[in-house]
């Protein structure tokens, strides 16, 4: 009898969470965390075109040895077709989906959450996506995505594809002129020389 009772209240607390699909799920079933492959089997169902990217030096924070974006057009989804999207991969694990192109009807309308405003966003907490009216773009991710702030990025590879990798490489070292622990006094001079605009 007390089996019976625990597995009534397990079954109480855990249809509320079955109940509630993640959005990126509109992807032919696809969740944050799945490895390349099983995500790339995926979305060649559902995708016209799709090119994988694979970045020799990892450039995305969350990946420590290995980065793959896959690029994506005319996706069909069960409420319509999505324009273009990129599912990145850092270390073999979805973690950031950016997409562009009918995104109010195919993902917004479909939020499990209500929307709160942070910026110029709509952001749905409990589906992990961010949604820019003005850009018809939503970007899907995971806590660690968050938590770098990759919802204000716009992954170049959706617009150019692997052409975007030819651009001059940016570095990531930090510039001679700045000195850590300086005070805004004396580094003010040194920023306003170094950049286009500046502002305190």
């Amino acid at each position: 009898m007390k089996l019976n009772k625990y597995l009534f209240n397990f079954a109480i607390l855990i249809i509320p969470f079955l109940a509630f699909a993640q959005a990126e799920m509109v992807f032919n079933g696809i969740r944050l965390e799945q490895n390349l492959e099983t995500v790339s089997d995926k979305l060649e169902e559902i995708s016209e075109m799709m090119e994988l990217v694979t970045l020799d030096t990892p450039v995305l924070p969350m990946a420590k040895t290995k980065e793959n974006h896959l690029v994506c057009t005319n996706l069909r989804t069960q409420k319509g077709m999505i324009q273009r999207a990129v599912f990145s991969f850092a270390d073999d694990t979805l973690k950031y989906i950016e997409v562009r192109g009918n995104v109010e009807k195919t993902l917004v309308k479909q939020a499990n959450d209500t929307a709160r405003t942070y910026l110029n966003l709509e952001v749905y907490p409990a589906d992990k996506m961010f949604y820019d009216p003005a850009e018809d773009a939503v970007w899907i991710m995971t806590e660690d995505a968050m938590h770098i702030n990759l919802f204000t990025w716009n992954n170049p590879l959706l617009e150019q594809g692997s052409k975007a990798l030819k651009r001059e490489k940016s570095s990531n070292k930090v510039p001679v002129f700045l000195k850590m622990g300086a005070s805004l006094e004396d580094m003010k001079p040194v920023l306003e020389e170094n950049s286009l605009f500046t502002a305190t």
